[in-house]
């Protein structure tokens, strides 16, 4: 249930590798990552401790790593690349991201820690414009963590995923001209990928429960009336991609824990109950 080894360090034998591996049930939440000790010559490996991500190595006999934006230290036998003892924080506050693993610290052979200080679960970005000139113009809209931006077929709104909470993104619509936001999604789930039909009427978006690796592909009104409208269910993470021309079919790609970290693309009909049918399947 592997799906990346990330993030190497090595120790000082020159001969053994940290890394965080992350697994295919939490695809985009590396403190739920693993710390491993792999032999380079051999291939042996053990694990250094779960729960973690992004390990260095300190010449004072130390392991440090990252849960959230917290740094901890937990005293390290760098021969047998083995912790001991209780983890105990030593820096709150260091940025990076949660979903890739990443974490914006260095460390000195004297131990000197350097760092980006922040919160590596999303800092605030705003909306901007762009011409083909690289003129840019920002959204007079507040700031937010947004993610999968959407023009409109007009070309004056934005549907967008912001992230509201831990694990929860909501669908918006942004109305650039008015500087206007409706909220269209209100399910505490991880909304996101919203495609604007072609008419710019509805929007389809996939509601991922993270929990039960499940994703939702949903339907709703961009203007906000009406009850969103579930198409099918379908295990794992999914993105909506596209959609064809008469707006009748969704092209999504998908990542079941099944098929050990590979995505594939499927279509479906925009219909309730509708069966989703395999396209591409591809590592």
């Amino acid at each position: 249930h592997e799906r990346t080894h990330r993030w190497p360090a090595i120790l000082p034998d020159g001969k053994t590798v940290l890394v965080t591996i992350g697994n295919i049930e939490h695809p985009d939440d590396y403190d739920d990552a693993t710390i491993e000790a792999i032999r380079l010559d051999t291939g042996a490996r053990h694990t250094v401790l779960k729960g973690g991500r992004s390990a260095r190595y300190v010449a004072s006999g130390h392991l440090l790593f990252l849960r959230g934006k917290i740094l901890f230290a937990a005293p390290f036998d760098a021969t047998n690349a083995t912790t001991r003892g209780t983890p105990a924080p030593i820096i709150d506050g260091i940025s990076g991201d949660v979903t890739t693993g990443s974490a914006h610290y260095a460390v000195s052979d004297n131990g000197t820690i350097a760092f980006v200080p922040g919160d590596p679960t999303g800092g605030d970005r705003r909306l901007v414009w762009m011409d083909a000139q690289g003129k840019s113009a920002a959204i007079d809209v507040p700031p937010a963590v947004y993610v999968d931006p959407h023009v409109s077929p007009d070309g004056r709104r934005v549907a967008v995923a912001v992230t509201t909470g831990n694990s929860v993104r909501d669908v918006y619509v942004i109305d650039a001209e008015r500087a206007t936001t409706s909220r269209l999604t209100f399910g505490g789930a991880d909304n996101r990928t919203p495609i604007w039909s072609h008419d710019g009427q509805r929007l389809v978006y996939v509601g991922y429960d993270r929990a039960r690796n499940l994703s939702k592909i949903m339907t709703k009104a961009a203007d906000g009336t009406g009850q969103e409208r579930a198409i099918t269910e379908v295990a794992g993470q999914v993105y909506a991609e596209d959609l064809t021309r008469d707006d009748g079919t969704l092209l999504f790609s998908a990542n079941s824990s099944t098929v050990r970290g590979a995505f594939e693309v499927f279509k479906v009909a925009l219909q309730p109950d509708a069966k989703p049918i395999r396209i591409v399947s591809a590592p």
